[in-house]
Formats: C-alpha cells, sequence, structure tokens
C-alpha cells in the first residue's frame, strides 16, 4: 500500500459522493497478480478514490413518489421513507396526483362533497375523469 489520505470537504456546500454502506477500496497498483485474469484482484471495478463534489450536483431531487431515495430533499413531497419517497395514503385527501403515493391516483368523489382524495387506480368499466386514474393496463 503507498498511502491512505483521509480530508473532509473543503466547505459545507460539498459532499462525499459515497453513499450509505458504500467505502472506497484501498488502491493497489502495485498488487502482482502470479494467476488468473484482472477479475480475480480483490479492486477490480471497486471504487478506489472518491472527490467532493457540489452538493446540488449530487443530490437528485423532485423525485416522484415510488422512487428510492436518500434524504428527505430527494423527494418532491419532502419525505424520504425506508428509503422511498412517500406522501399521501389512501383515503387522505389530494389535489394532484403527484400528492398520492405509488399506484394511487387523486380521484374526485362522484358523491356529495366531491372531495378528492388518494384512491387505487380505477378498475377496466370504472369511472374516471383521465388517464392517471386508470390503472397502466386499461387505458
Amino acid at each position: 500500500m503507498t498511502y491512505i489520505k483521509l480530508t473532509q470537504c473543503n466547505s459545507d456546500d460539498e459532499v462525499c459522493p459515497l453513499g450509505e454502506n458504500q467505502y472506497a477500496w484501498i488502491n493497489a497498483p502495485l498488487q502482482q497478480y502470479t494467476s488468473g485474469t484482472t477479475a480475480n484482484s480483490q479492486i477490480y471495478q471497486k471504487i478506489t478514490s472518491a472527490t467532493c463534489i457540489v452538493k446540488e450536483n449530487f443530490f437528485q431531487s423532485n423525485l416522484n413518489n415510488g422512487r428510492k431515495c436518500v434524504a428527505n430533499n430527494d423527494c418532491d413531497s419532502s419525505t424520504c421513507n425506508e428509503s422511498t419517497c412517500e406522501d399521501k395514503n389512501q383515503g387522505e385527501p389530494c389535489f394532484q396526483h403527484s400528492d398520492c403515493n405509488s399506484q394511487l391516483s387523486c380521484r374526485r368523489s362522484y358523491i356529495w362533497p366531491f372531495e378528492t382524495t388518494c384512491q387505487s387506480w380505477a378498475s377496466s368499466g370504472s369511472n374516471c375523469d383521465n388517464d392517471y386514474d386508470c390503472s397502466p393496463m386499461n387505458f
């Protein structure tokens, strides 16, 4: 091993691009291969270094519900729960389809008081107002 260099990023606007439970392997350029191919190496296709990058270039943002996330600011709903963007559950009031969790749509009731709530997708033959109300298999 030549050296191990550990440093913090220079400012609060930067972040190390290694995710949770990820790490950089020791770069062993002088490692000798006595048999086989480079694929037998412990560092083959592994991250051996990382450089601080500006946060806004690293983090995903405005992800729809159901997408994989790391932090709350990744999601359009600002809620990352168990690595998944979430918002409103079935039966909760909504304003638009993106307010609802995946496989739900913001649908209006056809009876008084005509409120809109997150509901399961409409099945074939059911009332709907637009394509987003229906399962992808039904429009």
